[in-house]
């Protein structure tokens, strides 16, 4: 949860990168975004981002070659790309924008450089789900020989899983979820598990001509994930250190996960597709944010929630000290609303290898359910030897509490990373209320 001053060649190549061939493209990137992912941002909506809480890139170009002078503006986002591919298309609000075919490309190898045209790589041997260090859960190479399985019959319940070699067994025992399959593409011969068909057809809370609505979360159903190319499978993967049963569908543009033990609203996930697309397109070995910690359900003794945010502002330096370092994001899971925080630390410049220690700061959650706020008491930023990352453990005081938050309890941590990556920096993790 701490700044630091972007070095002159960096804010140069910003410069460079971020500004849109088409201002045209920012403005229906923009609209785009607000229509699933504001809601979910303000605290007022508790589902999966379709986007991410901001994008990673600025409007950029890539190659392409029906698009005119063979580039079309993209933008990066966790879960997807953005593109104009037509800019002087009729903006119909829908399909002006696309997302691309990205799963497509990181399960066959072949990146899509035109209608027709590919450059040839190898499937993206990158975990499909969960965290990024698992070793055991599938890989989107794991689908390549899956892509032709025959689908299940309709009303049948899904009851096999995948190993990271692609090899698939019958779990019986899983039959008791009641996942059962609801529709069969009539394009890709592929049956769609009964969660991701409802999450595609389902409403909800949505941004429209500039005030919240409730309206079907896609114009179209096909539009955010495309059709299915793999059957669904039930795999164990690693999710914040821990081994969890989900269930796994490709899509042609998304991966979808359906967690039964994740809180309601959040069983249903889109995967970090963007993310692992650009790093698979770029070569990038950074490393990727921590993944959406897995909430846990209820008001307990404990109550957990998952923190995404970006910072706003640096704050100011007085002497050794920075104060007033300022993020906003959303916290999902058993506090949902937007959060806010503003922090002070020591010394008050982050950088390779340097140990920031927290030295105050306030912080709330607001929404419709009540209000938090309490004050930090003191933790940590680890950075590490690039100077990146920094593995944040603050411990926080709860002060004040409205509503249905009435109940909860004083002490509180925040645990998680802060990336300088990426332009506003960003912030992930996890925000536990105890006794």
């Amino acid at each position: 949860m701490l700044s630091r001053v972007l070095p002159l060649t960096i804010i140069t190549l910003l410069l460079i990168i971020s500004p849109a061939l088409s201002l045209a493209a920012d403005a229906a990137f923009q609209r785009t975004w607000e229509r699933t992912d504001k809601p979910v941002f303000d605290g007022q909506a508790a589902r999966t981002w379709m986007w991410g809480p901001e994008s990673f890139t600025g409007t950029v170009t890539e190659e392409y070659a029906e698009s005119p002078g063979g580039t079309r503006d993209v933008q990066y986002f966790d879960k997807s790309r953005m593109e104009v591919t037509n800019p002087d298309a009729v903006d119909d609000g829908v399909w002006y924008v696309t997302n691309g075919l990205l799963v497509v490309e990181l399960i066959s190898g072949n990146m899509q450089t035109g209608h027709d045209s590919f450059e040839t790589r190898s499937p993206a041997g990158v975990p499909v789900a969960g965290d990024s260090d698992d070793v055991d859960g599938p890989t989107y190479a794991t689908f390549v020989a899956l892509l032709e399985v025959e689908p299940v019959a309709l009303r049948q319940a899904m009851t096999e899983r995948v190993d990271r070699n692609g090899r698939v067994t019958q779990d019986k025992a899983l039959g008791a979820l009641g996942i059962t399959a609801v529709h069969i593409d009539n394009v890709t011969n592929h049956a769609v598990a009964e969660p991701f068909w409802e999450f595609m057809n389902s409403t909800g809370v949505v941004w429209e001509d500039g005030g919240l609505a409730e309206a079907t979360l896609f114009q179209d159903s096909l539009f955010a994930t495309g059709r299915p190319i793999t059957e669904a499978y039930w795999a164990t993967v690693k999710v914040a250190n821990t081994a969890k049963d989900v269930l796994i569908q490709c899509f042609e543009r998304r991966c979808l996960t359906f967690t039964p033990d994740n809180p309601e609203g959040w069983q249903v996930e889109a995967g970090n597709v963007g993310r692992h697309y650009y790093s698979w397109r770029y070569n990038q070995t950074e490393p990727e944010p921590s993944p959406t910690p897995t909430p846990t359900p209820g008001m307990g003794l404990v109550s957990v929630s998952s923190i995404q945010g970006i910072e706003t502002s640096a704050g100011s330096v007085d002497g050794d000290t920075r104060y007033g370092t300022t993020f906003i994001g959303t916290s999902s899971g058993d506090v949902p609303g937007t959060f806010r925080a503003k922090i002070n630390y020591t010394p008050p410049k982050p950088g390779s290898g340097v140990t920031n220690t927290v030295v105050g700061g306030e912080w709330s959650i607001t929404s419709d359910k009540g209000t938090v706020n309490g004050t930090f008491q003191g933790g940590s930023a680890q950075w590490d030897e690039a100077g990146d990352y920094a593995t944040i453990n603050v411990i926080m005081k709860v002060i004040a509490r409205t509503g249905d938050f009435e109940g909860l309890p004083r002490e509180a941590r925040f645990d998680g990373t802060l990336s300088h990556t990426v332009f506003p920096p960003r912030i992930a993790g996890v925000l536990t209320i105890y006794p």
